[in-house]
């Protein structure tokens, strides 16, 4: 029989590499053949099947059934109005699966995690930001190697989920696909922010911060997000740092962001002349906004053919998983599954946040401390960023969405 610390350790390994290959995503193509498919469904699916067989014992009923009432009218929905005629990721049955999964190793996760340190909570965070260097370092090669030909699209398209060129140029998603990509850097950017301001209570929790290197990862970092072309990143990000100024009025944080953006101005004009046109691209992006001839005109004219669909059986919707790519997690969500589905979500979603009120308000003296402030900060930035979206994309089934919801959890 396996005994409770080596079942705690092999805990600590899944959620931890979860969290870690969350942001590498496609970098690692198993299996190659399902170009949408992450490694981390793998440990989720593992991880599900080993709380049930050694942790059994200390699952909360109540959280397991939060989930049943939406779990059980999506399956119902599906069954009714699936057609076959799908591939494997747009595949409603496919998709209910991934949210199933999702949905169970999350609150799983978060039941196991939510007495630990708050130190160690704040652990995953930095797990995360690792991850995402790590994808950052390759996304660099591929593109670097894109623009001088060493690399065709063709060639590192298996480590991509998709590959999509924007204004001239590859757009920058290693181990994703570009809008994924972009909020996920401005997520991580955010969080970047919220470190160096906080830079010396951060260093009494961990090591010294090595300033050349940090500075390093944070312009990288501001990059990437630039050249994944997502504006609705750029948004969130500016939200986020309109947040922070709000959350942290002092004279200290303007010096720590002033030189950062110095520095960051002096690379943007290194690449500026040096290798690439980013004022130009930067432009270009804006006008197909004002001429109305961009992506977003295509999306409203998806949500209007949702909506033709959705108006003949308002009350049950279209069914789950039949406008997946409509790029509005809200608009999904009404469409699909109706009045009835959505009302079923919210009261459902509503009840859980009550239970998780009553949890909190049994912890004392907790908001005095700094490590908790630095971590819920991070958790309303993320939560920010979830949000935000959701009104322009379909980001049900998302790591980051569904790591920022684990995060909430276990706060």
């Amino acid at each position: 029989m396996i005994d409770k610390l080596t079942t705690n350790k092999m805990f600590n390994i899944i959620i931890g590499l979860y969290v870690f290959l969350g942001p590498i995503g496609r970098l690692i193509p198993v299996p190659p053949n399902i170009y949408s498919f992450r490694p981390y469904y793998f440990l989720m699916v593992i991880g599900i099947l080993l709380f049930f067989i050694f942790y059994y014992k200390n699952i909360n009923i109540k959280y397991m059934l939060f989930p049943l009432p939406i779990i059980l009218y999506a399956s119902v929905s599906l069954i009714f109005t699936y057609n076959s005629k799908y591939n494997v990721y747009e595949n409603p049955i496919f998709r209910l699966l991934l949210l199933i999964t999702c949905i169970l190793f999350t609150i799983l996760s978060a039941q196991y995690l939510k007495d630990k340190p708050i130190i160690k909570k704040l652990n995953y965070i930095k797990l995360y930001i690792y991850g995402y260097i790590i994808s950052l370092f390759f996304g660099y090669i591929f593109l670097i190697g894109c623009h001088f030909g060493k690399f065709s699209a063709n060639s590192i398209s298996r480590f991509y989920v998709l590959i999509q060129y924007g204004y001239g140029m590859l757009r920058f998603s290693p181990g994703s696909y570009p809008n994924e990509y972009g909020i996920v850097s401005s997520f991580v950017l955010s969080v970047l922010t919220i470190i160096i301001i906080n830079k010396k209570n951060v260093e009494k929790i961990y090591s010294k911060i090595n300033i050349p290197v940090f500075v390093l990862i944070y312009v990288a970092t501001f990059v990437a997000l630039f050249l994944s072309t997502t504006r609705a990143a750029y948004i969130a990000f500016i939200a986020s740092i309109i947040y922070i100024i709000f959350k942290y009025r002092s004279k200290k944080m303007f010096k720590v962001l002033i030189p950062i953006t110095i520095i960051f101005f002096i690379v943007i004009s290194i690449i500026q002349v040096k290798f690439f046109n980013l004022i130009g691209l930067f432009n270009v992006q804006i006008q197909s906004v004002i001429n109305n001839n961009g992506s977003f005109n295509e999306r409203m004219k998806a949500w209007q053919g949702a909506y033709s669909l959705f108006i003949k059986n308002p009350f049950l919707g279209v069914g789950f998983g039949r406008e997946a790519m409509m790029h509005n997690t809200y608009l999904q969500i009404l469409f699909e599954n109706g009045i009835l589905g959505t009302l079923v979500i919210i009261c459902s979603i509503v009840m859980f946040t009550i239970n998780l009120k009553k949890i909190y308000s049994k912890v004392s003296n907790v908001s005095d401390n700094f490590t908790y402030k630095l971590y819920s900060t991070i958790c309303n930035v993320g939560l920010l960023h979830v949000l935000w979206f959701a009104t322009s994309n379909h980001n049900l089934n998302h790591h980051l969405t569904w790591f920022v919801i684990l995060l909430i959890l276990i706060k």
